[in-house]
């Protein structure tokens, strides 16, 4: 669009007069999805920016900018007992990045389109401009569950038929004007109490009286909710930027507090759900919204599930369990032991606390798997804690990997990227769950990667593949 000159009859509110810059101009412009411009920008010798002086702004009338940040409290999640379930460790607040919001009349029945929110939680949204008009922030509830909280998620209170969801609505509200914006600031969720927000339990309603009555309770905080959904965020955003194939990663489902068979988290891989029980012996009587370690452990599993291939099962277990009976423990130990190796990766990479996206260690063990002993002796890769061993082994390194230490079996360094290529891809099965061997040895596996990339060599591999006690035949 030159000087002047308008390309499209309903941009002709954007025209100005640009000759008098003596520069090139561009123009920015701001539309709904029914091409309505709402605002449209001009800066000279770029993009436009706040801060130069030599720009335009031209906003409808019709319409106001409304603009804010989602925050959510961070904790760490205790030990208890029966008669004192674990505190939480309070902690700071973490932006809810890339999440979905809404914005509703507290006057009328108007409720905007869905908002997302950026890396850092802001949001920015342009809404009629109704004069009079009352405005609050809504996330959540079963209207929106099917959006997820974020690209990754979706979580609620539990999936039993009569599912129960879980929302909030922010006790600021806004009033529209005649003119002028409108800024929410920061709106915070709280652990354990309310801040900014006020939440609600609704169980979904179908035909009432007889089956799901529709009941509400309210939620104090709730913000494990958004833990939940930014420590997924975290591990799909390692699995996209780590991918080798082009199979999609749908939404996982999460249901907390919800019981569980065995009183464990578990995932259901039928219909992509995962279910933190509440606290409870199995658990240390720990909050598992705020355990980052059992929420990225039960994910892998989900990846798994997505992308590659599984042997699930339903069982208790532990890193020195080897399956037995109707279990094919060598695909067992591979389904549990990436999981646990998952987990501590993801958590690895952001144990920083300066990190912004910082996960909790609680749960973790990294001080085992560097030096893991199953009765007197070193795990065989028939056990899951001798995969997460192994598997952690190809990538650590003292300094950068937790409780690291150098090993005179281990000089391998920095293979995840490898690592999560070959589950991929060689893991990928269409019927049989693969185990380390097929990691090892299939087509697209460990020794034919590092063959073609020259690093690690042959010798350095066999010398770790051999500490774990393989049971493979060489070749497969």
């Amino acid at each position: 669009m030159g000087p002047g000159e308008s390309s499209v009859e309903s941009f002709e509110n954007c025209i100005f007069d640009w000759s008098s810059f003596g520069a090139e101009v561009t123009v920015t412009l701001v539309a709904d999805v029914y091409d309505d411009v709402r605002e449209c920008r001009g800066g000279v010798g770029g993009p436009y920016e706040e801060n130069n002086e030599y720009m335009e702004v031209w906003r409808n009338p019709g319409f106001v900018k409304v603009t804010g940040r989602i925050l959510y409290q961070e904790a760490e999640a205790l030990s208890g007992s029966s008669s004192n379930p674990g505190p939480l460790n309070l902690g700071g607040f973490k932006p809810f990045r890339f999440g979905k919001l809404r914005i509703d009349s507290v006057t009328d029945n108007y409720k905007s389109q869905t908002i997302l929110t950026d890396s850092q939680g802001y949001f920015s949204a342009y809404i009629p401009r109704v004069e009079g008009r009352v405005l609050r922030i809504h996330i959540g509830g079963e209207d929106m569950h099917d959006q997820g909280m974020n690209y990754a998620v979706k979580v609620a209170r539990d999936y039993d038929w009569c599912n129960e969801y879980v929302s909030w609505d922010s006790i600021v509200t806004k009033t529209i004007h005649e003119s002028g914006d409108i800024d929410f600031g920061e709106l915070k969720i709280g652990a354990e109490q309310n801040y900014d927000f006020e939440g609600l339990i609704r169980e979904t309603y179908i035909w009432p009286g007889w089956v799901c009555g529709g009941e509400e309770r309210p939620l104090e905080g709730g913000s494990a909710y958004f833990n939940i959904a930014e420590t997924i965020l975290v591990g799909r955003m390692y699995a996209d930027g780590n991918r080798a194939d082009s199979d999609q990663i749908g939404k996982v489902s999460v249901a907390y507090p919800d019981p569980t068979f065995y009183d464990i988290a578990w995932q259901n891989p039928f219909f992509d759900e995962i279910y933190l029980p509440p606290p409870n012996n199995k658990n240390g009587y720990k909050d598992l919204g705020f355990v980052d370690e059992v929420i990225l452990h039960e994910y892998a599993h989900h990846l798994t599930e997505e992308i590659s291939e599984n042997d699930w099962a339903l069982a208790e277990h532990d890193p020195c369990f080897e399956a037995s009976g109707l279990l094919d423990p060598g695909e067992f130990a591979w389904f549990e032991g990436f999981a646990e190796y998952f987990a501590h990766l993801i958590i690895n990479n952001h144990s920083d606390p300066s990190d912004p996206y910082h996960l909790s260690d609680v749960n973790t063990d990294f001080s085992w798997y560097e030096n893991p002993i199953c009765d007197g002796e070193v795990p065989s890769l028939l056990q899951e804690g001798g995969v997460t061993a192994f598997l952690i082994d190809l990538v650590d390194e003292p300094g950068a990997f937790k409780d690291s230490v150098n090993e005179n079996f281990d000089n391998i360094r920095g293979l995840d990227g490898m690592i999560f290529h070959i589950f991929d891809t060689e893991m990928d099965n269409v019927v049989d769950a693969p185990d380390i061997c097929e990691f090892a040895y299939g087509e697209e596996g460990l020794w034919e990667r590092a063959t073609d990339r020259g690093y690690p060599s042959e010798s350095d591999l066999q010398a770790l593949w051999n500490h774990y006690r393989t049971y493979c035949a060489s070749g497969g």
